[in-house]
């Protein structure tokens, strides 16, 4: 069986799918249907941004104690961190790095209590990662920024 299509005065291909109105229908352009996307996507970005920034502050609120408490209980006798660098991996992990003086540092007999006591904290805070460096008087403080870490506790001197 033979079937004939018969012939519109619209044409079947090109720009003019466009400007078709379907019955009771509003006729949108491609611009239209653009900027709707666009608004769609900003509006996405927006929730998103502020989601992520709640669980960020809440991570940073919860870590940041953690972290300054373990600073303060290696300082107790005297004064061997003296700067405790951020990293933020992501926002559930957090690499910290501390500045030890070099005395303390190269010195396994008084650093191994240091490492033990980060071990502690490491495993009852799994986000947590914790390095230290050997502290000569002062830190490059450019390097360690264009390596995204920032001072947050102590002082560099």
């Amino acid at each position: 069986m033979k079937t004939t299509i018969p012939q519109s005065n619209q044409q079947s291909a090109g720009n003019n799918w466009n400007n078709t109105i379907s019955p009771g229908m509003q006729s949108y352009t491609v611009d239209d249907i653009i900027n709707a996307y666009e608004k769609g996507c900003d509006d996405g970005l927006a929730v998103y941004l502020k989601k992520m920034r709640k669980e960020l502050k809440s991570n940073l609120q919860n870590t940041l104690p953690v972290m300054e408490k373990f600073f303060n209980s290696i300082n107790l006798e005297k004064e061997h961190c003296k700067l405790m660098l951020l990293r933020l991996a992501d926002i559930n992990r957090f690499n910290f790095i501390i500045a030890i003086d070099k005395d303390v540092f190269f010195n396994d007999q008084l650093c191994q209590p240091i490492y033990e006591k980060s071990f502690d904290v490491r495993k009852q805070n799994p986000n947590l990662d914790i390095s230290f460096m050997p502290f000569y008087g002062s830190l490059n403080i450019e390097s360690l920024d264009s390596d995204n870490f920032i001072a947050i506790y102590g002082k560099s001197e």
